[in-house]
């Protein structure tokens, strides 16, 4: 009884379940830059329009840590802009919420997770401009949504 006491506040830990990993190895996102890069011979995808979509979509997930369904939802104007008189320069940042243009004919329609989803992000001037030019160039005309 005298050892029971004493050795009360000893406990056999449980077994943890290892951690999930939260974010991409370096390995692999240098991997996904040079696969995924437009210019790359071993570039999966076959068309020059493909290439650059797809290429657009991995920078603005890895970029702005995006969920898929966000980023699906996304209507083509979503960088917005306007100039920062306090710091005297451009400022770019996006809008994750539902797209007001037009209804998705999608059968699986993307969604922002909840209400909480909706929020502006900023954006980087390259990844702005990045996208801007990918809009310009070969989505000129295109579909309104990415």
């Amino acid at each position: 009884m005298r050892h029971e006491l004493l050795n009360s506040h000893l406990h056999v830990g449980t077994a943890r379940r290892p951690e999930r990993i939260r974010s991409l190895p370096s390995e692999v996102v240098e991997f996904l830059y040079e696969t995924l890069d437009p210019e790359c011979p071993a570039n999966p995808f076959r068309g020059a329009a493909s290439r650059w979509r797809v290429y657009t979509i991995f920078i603005l997930l890895l970029h702005q840590g995006l969920r898929r369904s966000e980023l699906l939802n996304f209507p083509a104007d979503v960088i917005k802009s306007s100039f920062d008189r306090g710091l005297q320069q451009e400022r770019f940042w996006m809008t994750v919420r539902y797209n007001d243009y037009e209804d998705d004919p999608r059968y699986s329609t993307p969604r922002i997770k909840n209400a909480n989803s909706i929020r502006q992000l900023p954006v980087s001037q390259p990844i702005a401009l990045f996208v801007q030019e990918y809009l310009r160039t070969t989505r000129a005309g295109g579909p309104t949504r990415f």
